[in-house]
């Protein structure tokens, strides 16, 4: 296999990682104190689980 071969699954990676990172920053970036984030983890549960997920993936 050559070198050449890697390099549309290499950027595909990449690419993927990208999303991935933003993808979990906005679901897990929301309110502007810290008190405001633990209450959002609280009462959306779901939601960090699949940014931690998501940053996991990435």
């Amino acid at each position: 296999m050559r070198n050449d071969d890697w390099l549309p699954v290499s950027a595909a990676s990449l690419a993927a990682g990208a999303m991935a990172l933003l993808l979990a920053t906005v679901l897990t970036t929301d309110g502007a104190t810290t008190q405001d984030m633990f209450r959002t983890v609280q009462e959306q549960g779901g939601r960090w689980l699949g940014g931690a997920f998501m940053y996991f993936l990435a």
